[in-house]
């Protein structure tokens, strides 16, 4: 199957974080454990140290892994790899290392479809960090030994300069504008220059309603809903007829999607 191309029976089962009900998140076990279940693909979430290494944390600070309010940005790159990454999740996983964005390339590039969410706060977006984040992703992506794996890259952001940015440096990537439960009320009034650029958008499930969906599916863009994690959400997602799912339990989506596809789900 082309990993560009969306299944057409269900929605796409993308593995939030790794499989983050199995393993601790953004880590390589995390997607390890993904990658035993027949997902459609991953999400991930990237942030810099501070001397600029690309690496793969999806919180604020550092208190979930280390006990404490530091942020990524505030570390060297040497720092965190001596940070445990696994042990807050389960002992098993004591030792498991926070996960640099070059690693994460050269084990899943090719394998499934990777959903690349640039995390940037308002404190990277003020001193330029954000821009200097985006710029180690792209070029990352850019290897030559990643070419035939670019349609299966898709960028995300909940930053639309990001977004606009990334177009401008590398219009093939596919670009997804993640929104909030309450931003998802606003979207159909968002300008045209910033809805013109995207392949698609992911939303909270709070936000997701079947208008919204056919709304998107008008103007050309897809629709992934994030994060769903049991049968009563999924059943509004499914009749809402979003084209994919994020999910924190890979191995529960599957189980429950294998006995629920119809051929023509995409009208």
């Amino acid at each position: 199957m082309d990993e560009s191309e969306p299944l057409k029976d269900r929605p796409l089962i993308i593995a939030h974080r790794g499989a983050r009900a199995e393993a601790p998140e953004n880590t390589a076990a995390a997607f390890d454990r993904a990658l035993t279940h027949p997902i459609d693909g991953v999400e991930l979430d990237v942030q810099m140290s501070a001397d600029g290494i690309a690496l793969l944390f999806h919180d604020r600070t550092l208190k979930k892994i280390a006990g404490i309010r530091r942020r990524v940005a505030d570390l060297p790159w040497e720092k965190l790899q001596e940070m445990d990454a696994g042990s807050w999740f389960d002992p098993a996983f004591a030792g498991e290392p926070v996960l640099g964005f070059d690693r994460m390339l050269a084990m899943l590039a090719g394998r499934t479809r990777l959903f690349i969410e640039i995390k940037v706060f308002k404190a990277d977006r003020n001193s330029g960090r954000g821009v200097r984040l985006t710029d180690n992703v792209l070029r990352a992506l850019a290897d030559a030994k990643y070419e035939r794996h670019r349609d299966s890259f898709r960028i995300l952001s909940f930053d639309q300069e990001i977004l606009r940015y990334v177009g401008g440096g590398a219009p093939d990537l596919q670009l997804v504008l993640d929104v909030s439960k309450a931003g998802a009320k606003r979207l159909k009034q968002a300008p045209e220059h910033l809805l013109k650029p995207l392949s698609a958008f992911c939303i909270h499930v709070g936000g997701v309603s079947p208008e919204l969906v056919k709304w998107a599916h008008g103007i050309g863009k897809e629709m992934f809903v994030y994060t769903c994690n049991d049968e009563a959400t999924l059943n509004k997602m499914m009749a809402a007829r979003v084209d994919g799912i994020l999910t924190d339990d890979p191995a529960w989506l599957t189980r429950e999607l294998a006995g629920r596809r119809k051929p023509g789900f995409r009208s």
